[in-house]
C-alpha cells in the first residue's frame, strides 16, 4: 500500500476489483456498501477500515467523526495493529492532525507499537519517515532505537546515527518531559562515547564496528558534546590523536577544524586556537595535506587574534609571521584567491603587532608599518570589487597621523602620471570613498572646549583635516568631499573612452562616487539613526533640500545601473522615508526576492507599511501574498523542510541546522510582522477581520512567552561608515527593530488573553485551517468578499491525551 502522503493509497492487492474501482474512482457509497458486506462475509478487520475510511469522506459530521473513534479504539487496544488499517486511517484523518487530532498521541505510537514488532519489514522504516515527517520525535526515537538494535552487526550505519540523532533532537526538543530530559540527553552523548572510544582505540574500524567513521558522524559527535557535555571534554577531545581537528584535517576533512575553532572563540580560549591554527598551517607546508587547504581567511584572521592575546604576544606573533612568510615564498603556486588571502592575513598580523612594532621609531620616518600594508595591498587589488570593503576596518583603527600618511603620500603614488585613465578614474572613486570613511572616524577630530571666551561653541570638535569646528561628521569635509565626487563623475560622463571601459571593470565607478555623493548629502541634511523617538517629525530636523538632492542624484543613478541591489535598496528606504510607498514598492519588485531569503529581506520594505501606505494592500493580489506562501509551505508541515531527505543522505550536521532554522522560523519576527501588518491595513479600511490572531495557524508556535527572532539582514545595503558609529541602515530606520514589543502577540491583540487558551485539545476546525494551503484570515473592503463565517466541526470535541516520552 503506497503512503497517504502521496496520494490516495491503494487498497490491498487481495481487495476484489470492484472495490478497487470504487476506491480509486471515489465512489464512498459503494465502497461503503461493498466493504460492509466483505467484511460481514470474511470477518477480516481490514474491511471494516475501508469502510469507516469511504464513511470519513461523506459530508455527515458522524462519518466523519467514526474514524475519530476508530483510532482512538486502536490505540486503547494493546494488540499490535495492521499496517494498512494504520495507513487507511492516517489518510482519513489527513485533514485533522493539529486541529482533532494530535499525531503523537494517536497514528504515531501506533506506527511505533508495528514497527517494534515488525523490525526488519521496509514498512518500518517507512513509519519512521512518516513519524519524523509529522513530527513525533517521541514515536521516530522510539522506531529508530528498534531499527538501530535489529541492524547492529550489519553495514548499513544509518540506523545508529538516525537513532543517536534523534535522541538528541528529543532531549532539546518540548516533546521531551522534564523528568525524561537529562536520561535523554546522557544517552545520547554515552552513545557516542562509546563509538568515539572505540574509534581511538582500534588500529582500523571495519564498517561493522559501532564507531566514527565519516565526517559528518565526527561532527554530529562533537556538536551532542558541545550541548550535552563540559567544555573541558569538548577541548580533551579536539586535541585527541584519532578525532582531534589536526588528525582529521590530515584526512582531508575540515568541517570539524572550523567548528572547532568557533567553540574555541565562544569560550576565550585563544592559547588553543593559536596552537591548532598553527599545527594546521605547518601542516600545509610540510605537505600533510594540500599546501593551501587551511588557507582561508577566518584562519588567518583567528591566528593572528590568538597570537596577540597569548602570553608572550611577541612571541607568537613572530612566529605568525615566520609561518606567513613560508607561504608568501610559495603563493606563486596558489590561485588569486588563495593570494589575496595571504595579503590580507599579512595585513591583519600587521594590525595585531603591538604599538612598538607598527609605529615609526625615527621622527623622519613618515609611514608605519600599518600603512606601508595598506598600501601593498591596494596597490595590488584597488581595481577590485571588494577593495573598499577589505581595508576599510583596518583604516579605521589608524591614528590621525598615519591617516594622514595613507591620504597624502600612499594612496595618490598608486599609479604614475602616466597610468591609464581608467585606472585612475577607479583610484580616485576609492580615495573618494576613504575620505568619506574617515569622515566617520573620531580620530580626525580634536574636542573643543564647549565655552571660548565666555560664547558658547556651537561646534564641540576641530576637524583636523580642514581645521574647521566641526562635529562629527565634519560638514566642511563633506562639502568638499562631494565637490570633488561630482568633479570626478563629470569627467567620467565627459569622456567617451572612460564610458567605453565601464562594462571590463569590476564596478562601475560612476556608481562609487553617486553613493559617496548621497551619503554626504544625507548627513549634511542632518539625517540621524531615529531608534527611540519615532514621535518627533523627520523634517524637524532634516533639510528637505539637501534629502532631495541626494534622492535624486541617487535615483539618476539607478538609471544608469539598474542592476545594482545595493542602490535599489537603499533608494527604497529614502522613499520610504519620503512617504512615497507606492514608487518604493514599484523599485522593490525587481528585487524579486526569492523565497529562500524572504524572512531576512522582507522586512527592508514591510516593516510598518501598513501605516504608511495602507492602499498597497487593496488590489486583486495581496502586498502580503509572496510573504504568506513562503510560510505557508516553509510551515505546512511540523517538521523542517526535507527533513528526511538530509536523513536518509546522513546528513547530521544539516539536519541539526534545518532544525534550528525551521525553530527560528516559527517564531520569526516577520512571520509576525507579515500579520500585524495586513491586519492593520483591514481596520485602516474598515474591513473585516475573520479570525483572532491567537487562532490564525501560522501563530501556532507563539505565545505570551515567546521571544521572537529577528533575522532581518542589512548586510545588502551600501555601508561606507566606520565600526566607529551606526550603520548606514540606522539612519534610514523609521524607527525600533522588528525584536522590540510592538510586534509581540500581547501588543497586538485587544487583551492579554493571546494563546493562553490555544494549546488545549480544541482548535479551529479544518474548515478554517486548510492542511494544504493556509489562505489569509483577512479581507478588505471592495476587493475581496469575506469568506462564510466558520463553525466549529463537532469533531473538534475529541479530546486528545497527553503522552509521556519513554526512553
Amino acid at each position: 500500500m503506497s503512503a497517504y502522503r502521496y496520494g490516495r493509497p491503494a487498497l490491498r492487492g487481495s481487495v476484489d476489483v470492484q472495490l478497487q474501482t470504487a476506491f480509486s474512482d471515489g465512489n464512498w457509497n459503494t465502497v461503503i456498501r461493498l466493504a460492509a458486506k466483505r467484511a460481514a462475509a470474511t470477518k477480516d478487520p481490514y474491511y471494516e477500515a475501508v469502510k469507516i475510511c469511504a464513511e470519513s469522506q461523506l459530508d455527515g459530521t458522524a462519518e466523519k467523526c467514526a474514524v475519530l473513534a476508530a483510532v482512538d479504539e486502536l490505540v486503547k487496544n494493546k494488540k499490535t495493529p495492521d499496517i494498512d488499517i494504520i495507513e487507511l486511517y492516517e489518510w482519513a484523518c489527513r485533514d485533522l492532525f493539529n486541529y482533532d487530532v494530535e499525531y503523537a498521541d494517536t497514528l504515531g505510537p501506533l506506527r511505533a507499537r508495528w514497527a517494534k514488532a515488525n523490525p526488519s519489514s521496509p514498512l518500518a522504516l517507512q513509519c519512521l519517515q512518516a513519524c519524523l515527517e509529522k513530527w513525533d520525535l517521541v514515536s521516530a526515537q522510539q522506531i529508530a532505537t528498534t531499527l538501530d538494535k535489529t541492524h547492529a552487526n550489519t553495514a548499513d550505519r544509518r540506523y545508529m546515527f538516525w537513532n543517536i540523532t534523534l535522541t538528541f533532537l528529543l532531549s532539546v526538543s518540548p516533546q521531551c518531559t522534564d523528568a525524561s530530559r537529562k536520561v535523554y540527553s546522557l544517552l545520547a552523548v554515552r552513545q557516542l562515547e562509546r563509538a568515539a572510544d572505540l574509534t581511538e582505540s582500534s588500529a582500523k574500524l571495519e564498517p561493522t564496528d559501532r564507531g566514527l567513521l565519516t565526517e559528518e558522524e565526527i561532527c554530529l559527535y562533537y556538536r551532542v558534546l558541545r550541548s550535552h557535555g563540559t567544555k573541558e571534554e569538548f577541548i580533551s577531545r579536539l586535541q585527541s590523536p584519532k578525532l582531534g581537528a589536526i588528525s582529521q584535517l590530515k584526512e582531508g576533512r575540515k568541517l570539524l577544524f572550523c567548528e572547532g575553532l568557533d567553540a574555541l572563540e565562544s569560550w576565550g580560549e585563544w592559547d588553543l586556537i593559536y596552537k591548532l591554527c598553527r599545527e594546521a598551517l605547518v601542516l600545509g607546508l610540510e605537505g600533510a595535506t594540500s599546501p593551501f587547504f587551511v588557507c582561508d581567511l577566518q584562519t588567518w584572521r583567528k591566528f593572528a587574534t590568538a597570537a596577540s592575546k597569548t602570553a608572550d604576544p611577541d612571541g607568537s606573533l613572530a612566529e605568525v609571521q615566520n609561518i606567513l612568510k613560508r607561504y608568501i615564498e610559495i603563493k606563486d603556486k596558489a590561485s588569486e584567491m588563495y593570494k589575496k588571502n595571504l595579503s590580507l592575513a599579512l595585513l591583519e598580523t600587521t594590525f595585531r603587532l603591538p604599538a612598538t612594532a607598527v609605529n615609526p621609531t625615527r621622527e623622519n620616518e613618515r609611514l608605519s608599518a600599518r600603512v606601508i600594508q595598506i598600501g601593498l595591498f591596494l596597490d595590488q587589488y584597488f581595481e577590485r570589487l571588494s577593495a573598499f570593503d577589505d581595508i576599510k576596518g583596518y583604516v579605521a583603527e589608524l591614528s590621525f597621523e598615519e591617516v594622514k600618511a595613507l591620504m597624502e603620500s600612499v594612496v595618490p603614488r598608486i599609479l604614475d602620471e602616466d597610468a591609464n585613465k581608467t585606472r585612475k578614474i577607479v583610484l580616485e572613486a576609492l580615495s573618494c570613498k576613504l575620505r568619506y570613511l574617515l569622515s566617520t572616524c573620531p580620530q580626525t577630530l580634536t574636542p573643543q572646549p564647549s565655552v571660548v571666551e565666555g560664547q558658547p561653541q556651537d561646534k564641540p570638535f576641530q576637524c583636523r583635516l580642514c581645521s574647521s569646528p566641526a562635529s562629527l561628521p565634519c560638514e566642511c569635509c563633506l562639502r568638499k568631499l562631494i565637490l570633488d565626487a561630482a568633479t570626478a563623475y563629470e569627467r567620467i560622463t565627459g569622456e567617451k573612452e572612460l564610458l567605453a571601459a565601464i562594462p571590463r571593470l569590476d564596478k562601475d565607478p560612476r556608481l562609487d562616487l553617486a553613493l559617496v555623493m548621497g551619503a554626504a548629502l544625507l548627513k549634511l541634511s542632518g539625517l540621524r539613526p531615529r531608534t527611540s523617538d519615532v514621535t518627533r517629525s523627520l523634517w524637524q530636523d532634516v533639510d528637505p533640500g539637501l534629502f532631495l538632492q541626494a534622492v535624486l542624484l541617487l535615483d539618476a543613478q539607478l538609471k544608469e545601473t539598474p542592476g545594482d541591489t545595493e542602490l535599489r535598496l537603499l533608494l527604497v528606504k529614502l522613499y520610504l522615508l519620503l512617504g512615497c510607498a507606492s514608487y518604493a514598492y514599484q523599485l522593490w519588485i525587481p528585487l524579486d526576492v526569492k523565497r529562500t531569503i524572504q524572512d531576512a529581506l522582507s522586512p527592508l520594505f514591510f516593516d510598518r507599511i501598513s501605516a504608511l501606505a495602507p492602499g498597497l494592500f487593496q488590489g486583486n493580489r495581496g502586498l502580503m501574498e509572496p510573504l504568506r506562501s513562503f510560510y505557508n509551505q516553509s510551515l505546512r508541515e511540523k517538521s523542517p523542510v526535507r527533513i528526511w531527505d538530509a536523513f536518509w543522505a546522513g546528513s547530521y550536521t544539516s539536519i541539526l541546522d534545518m532544525t534550528e532554522f525551521d525553530g527560528n522560523l516559527r517564531r520569526s519576527c516577520t512571520l509576525m510582522m507579515t500579520l500585524v501588518e495586513e491586519r492593520r491595513a483591514i481596520r485602516c479600511y474598515g474591513g473585516k477581520i475573520d479570525c483572532e490572531i491567537e487562532e490564525h495557524p501560522l501563530t501556532e508556535n507563539i505565545d505570551d512567552d515567546t521571544t521572537l527572532v529577528d533575522k532581518t539582514d542589512h548586510g545588502p545595503f551600501p555601508n561606507l561608515e566606520s565600526f566607529h558609529g551606526p550603520a548606514m541602515h540606522e539612519f534610514l530606520s523609521r524607527g525600533p527593530g522588528l525584536s522590540v514589543g510592538f510586534l509581540h502577540p500581547r501588543s497586538v491583540t485587544p487583551s492579554s488573553r493571546f494563546l493562553t487558551r490555544r494549546r488545549t485539545s480544541v482548535r479551529t476546525s479544518p474548515s478554517c485551517r486548510n492542511s494544504t494551503s493556509i489562505s489569509c484570515c483577512t479581507s478588505l473592503p471592495r476587493t475581496t468578499n469575506p469568506p462564510p463565517k466558520q463553525t466549529r466541526s463537532p469533531c473538534a470535541t475529541a479530546t486528545t491525551r497527553s503522552r509521556r516520552s519513554r526512553v
